[in-house]
């Protein structure tokens, strides 16, 4: 029964794969399996069983333009990317899209921690769905199908080469019956790193498949992230009794957590808690001394019925000076007015409050960052 189900499985995976109109997705990894023997007998030992999982998972609503191999093709012979510049690249970025949700996470902070605002979760989440919602997924599952392994070992390069030719095999394409379309293949840093290896070494081969010109290496999103977070720890981390309070061994130790066994690559998720658990103290800090200033207490900011766009633009205040993306150029600025001894204000551009300034005594001494909201704002 279970080969009939794995048969069928296979088969709907070779059907949607060969489809002209379909499109699909491959990911692997390199798997081990310790097999330990349990008796002692002539012969017997323990051994390490090495090979690749892989999995094809099916992309829905997509353009078929962006799948196309020769289009692909064409764009690197017109070499675009020659006159490309700095200033074009970052015209890409969303910065007011980087706005809204910074904006929106100082909000949630705010909202989730402090029992008086609790009331207003469920507006600040509407708010992620509407305004800080961008390009939305549909509300559906991915499908997945597990394809058949491989006995092969990622780090050997013609072993991967045999692994993919495999797996693409699976999926109806072979060396004389293949569709003319890439077919994004993701993986770990190690596994990217050797298919754009592998793809250097077959690059002179006419042959599309045989030079693997069809496959699209991509490294996945989580290990980007698990990486950006393993290098964050290992420079911020400082030592865990630091009287600093900027490192995150500091903050771990505020809280009773112990140091990771290894800097350079940490457990994902019981890091990822501290981190963000020692972010949201942050901004709570941020948000106290505004509050103080401004509205002596929680309580009174649930009792005189400020209303969310108020609050939304004090975040929006709070962003500009704490989170501001063009904090390199003013701290420059900083240093200059330090240096010279001038005593100054420095509006900062592209605050949504207009009354937010910097202030700069006359010995150069610059002191902590001041909101100042007019009354009309409450």
């Amino acid at each position: 029964m279970l080969e009939g189900l794995s048969r069928q499985e296979s088969q709907v995976t070779f059907t949607h794969a060969q489809d002209p109109t379909k499109h699909g997705k491959l990911i692997f990894d390199n798997i081990q399996n310790y097999l330990r023997q349990r008796d002692a007998q002539i012969g017997w030992e323990n051994t390490l069983n090495i090979g690749i999982a892989a999995t094809y998972i099916k992309l829905e609503d997509n353009d078929p333009k962006a799948f196309d191999l020769d289009d692909k093709r064409q764009c690197l012979k017109e070499n675009r990317r020659h006159n490309i510049t700095v200033d074009q690249l970052l015209s890409f970025i969303d910065n007011d899209h980087i706005d809204t949700v910074g904006t929106l996470q100082w909000l949630h902070v705010l909202t989730h921690y402090i029992p008086e605002l609790h009331e207003w979760k469920w507006e600040v989440s509407m708010l992620y769905r509407t305004r800080g919602a961008n390009l939305p997924l549909p509300e559906r599952a991915t499908r997945v199908h597990p394809l058949a392994s491989s006995g092969k070992k990622e780090t050997v390069t013609t072993e991967l080469k045999d692994a993919l030719v495999d797996f693409l095999g699976q999926m109806g394409q072979s060396q004389d019956n293949y569709l003319r379309r890439l077919v994004p293949v993701g993986g770990d840093g190690l596994t990217y790193e050797k298919m754009l290896q592998l793809k250097r070494y077959l690059q002179f081969h006419s042959n599309p498949f045989e030079g693997f010109k069809l496959v699209e290496p991509t490294l996945e999103a989580w290990h980007t992230e698990w990486m950006g977070l393993s290098c964050n720890f290992e420079t911020h981390w400082g030592a865990l009794l630091s009287d600093d309070p900027a490192t995150l061994g500091h903050s771990a130790h505020k809280i009773d957590h112990a140091e990771p066994a290894n800097l350079s690559k940490v457990d994902y998720y019981p890091v990822a808690e501290v981190a963000f658990l020692t972010l949201d103290l942050r901004m709570l800090d941020c948000w106290r001394w505004v509050l103080i200033c401004f509205l002596q207490d929680y309580n009174s900011l649930n009792t005189m019925g400020v209303a969310l766009h108020l609050e939304l633009r004090t975040s929006s205040a709070i962003l500009s000076c704490y989170m501001l993306r063009k904090s390199y150029p003013i701290s420059k600025m900083w240093r200059l007015l330090h240096e010279s001894s001038i005593d100054a204000i420095l509006p900062l551009e592209g605050c949504i409050v207009p009354y937010m300034q910097i202030r700069v005594q006359m010995n150069g001494q610059i002191l902590c960052p001041k909101v100042v909201l007019g009354a009309h704002h409450l």
